[in-house]
């Protein structure tokens, strides 16, 4: 939800997608009804606990925290979109909106496709390890687990 910001020029470019943003969009507001953000805290930090509970399968501790880790991570572009474009701003130079809306949708394509692939890996059963520096960040997070979850086929964490 927090990416979706990112993917509104992609939205007004593309018709099509404008059904699955509005319904997005709607979840969003929900969580956006809280007063100072605190709905969005209050879903990372409930997020964050469930990635600890070791009663939990570890294949889905192991996606909370990648989607909490991939979530913080979203604060980098935040900040860099905000300096580039104090610094261009200072030189007298204002960002386009091209440059804006080409830099956002590539930050949301990013994600999202970090989203699809963690999607179709866990649908797999398959842990999904293949996000450079999420994932071994998610690893050396997460928790040993139960003792039985070791056979379930979910893969190696």
């Amino acid at each position: 939800m927090d990416a979706l910001r990112y993917g509104v020029p992609l939205a007004l470019a593309f018709p099509f997608l404008q059904g699955p943003f509005n319904a997005l969009f709607l979840i969003s507001g929900v969580f956006n009804a809280v007063p100072l953000g605190l709905g969005f805290l209050a879903l990372l930090i409930g997020m964050q606990s469930l990635a600890e509970n070791t009663e939990l399968p570890k294949l889905l501790r192991f996606n909370l925290r990648q989607s909490v880790i991939l979530d913080i991570a979203l604060l980098v572009p935040g900040f860099l979109g905000s300096a580039a474009s104090f610094a261009l701003d200072a030189a007298g130079t204002p960002v386009s909106d091209e440059l804006a809306a080409t830099g956002n949708s590539i930050v949301f394509v990013l994600i999202a496709a970090c989203v699809a692939y963690s999607t179709v890996s866990s649908l797999l059963g398959v842990a999904p390890t293949g996000l450079p520096y999420i994932s071994q960040k998610a690893t050396e997070a997460i928790s040993d687990t139960r003792p039985n979850d070791e056979e379930d086929g979910s893969g190696k964490l």
